[in-house]
């Protein structure tokens, strides 16, 4: 937490920056001058960050092959915005986070590719804020794959 005394003609000020939750309380200022001291009660009030991790999409269908497999969430919060590196999607693999990875943000929305779709691909995905140790986890979505349809070749001869 930042603090600093700004003092003018007309009086003075205690700036506090960065207050957290935890802080909430009160708190005592004394103030000391030529001939004569003061004091006052300050209360420090806060409201925890509340964090939203919803998915766009919970059911996705990937063209096996492609690179169009894009899981995408939505990250709101009650205070302050979400920093560009908070927030990834992992893959669930017997419940567990695994192969966590940095999502980017579109059109207020954060997603990641997840490359050339093999059958590997399909799982659960989750997206994942965090910050300063609290992980906020969205609802899972669930990734399948769809196989493409493979052409026949037509033997010589035939029409």
């Amino acid at each position: 937490m930042t603090r600093r005394i700004v003092n003018k003609k007309s009086g003075s000020r205690l700036i506090l920056k960065k207050a957290t939750a935890d802080m909430a309380g009160t708190c005592t200022c004394f103030v000391k001058g030529v001939g004569s001291q003061d004091s006052a009660e300050i209360k420090v009030v806060g409201q925890a960050n509340e964090v939203t991790v919803t998915p766009v999409k919970k059911k996705i269908t990937c063209l096996e092959g492609s690179k169009k497999c894009n899981p995408k969430c939505k990250v709101q919060k009650t205070a302050g915005t979400v920093g560009p590196k908070q927030v990834k999607i992992c893959k669930l693999v017997n419940g567990k986070r695994t192969a966590c990875k940095v999502s980017k943000k579109k059109n207020g929305m954060f997603g990641k590719g997840l490359g050339k779709v093999t059958a590997k691909t399909a799982g659960q995905y989750v997206c994942v804020h965090s910050l300063d140790g609290v992980d906020t986890v969205s609802e899972p979505m669930t990734v399948t794959v769809k196989s493409r349809a493979k052409k026949e070749k037509k033997k010589k001869g035939e029409n």
